[in-house]
């Protein structure tokens, strides 16, 4: 089994602010409707989410005591679920603006985007 690096919740809840700040941005970014904005975004998001999860499993091998994180991680998620259910709003928005404009494709961008927010 491999050896884990030393946890502590701050480095927990250093990660989850970091994430926390990133859903805000993609917050802005979809009430702006800027793809390619949003698009940046879930990079962040996901290089973000892989420096989320590593703390959580040296926190959990630690054994650690992180109730006290719980409603940060309750406000985390339910943050991403409101950035989903927009971002849905966003794609039905796009589909009716899209097929108003007959013969035009959808471009890679937003089929990339419409493929990360399905969950």
């Amino acid at each position: 089994m491999g050896e884990f690096a030393s946890s502590s919740p701050k480095e927990l809840l250093n990660a989850l602010s970091l994430y926390e700040n990133i859903l805000h941005s993609e917050e802005q970014a979809i009430r702006a409707r800027d793809l390619s904005t949003i698009n940046s975004i879930l990079e962040q998001k996901e290089i973000s989410l892989k420096g989320l999860v590593s703390a959580k499993i040296n926190a959990d091998h630690s054994h650690l005591d992180l109730s006290d994180l719980g409603p940060v991680i309750e406000r985390v998620i339910s943050m991403q679920r409101k950035n989903t259910d927009a971002f849905r709003g966003l794609h039905i928005q796009e589909a009716e603006d899209e097929r108003c404009k007959p013969g035009k494709d959808l471009n890679v961008l937003r089929n990339r985007l419409r493929r990360a927010y399905r969950h």
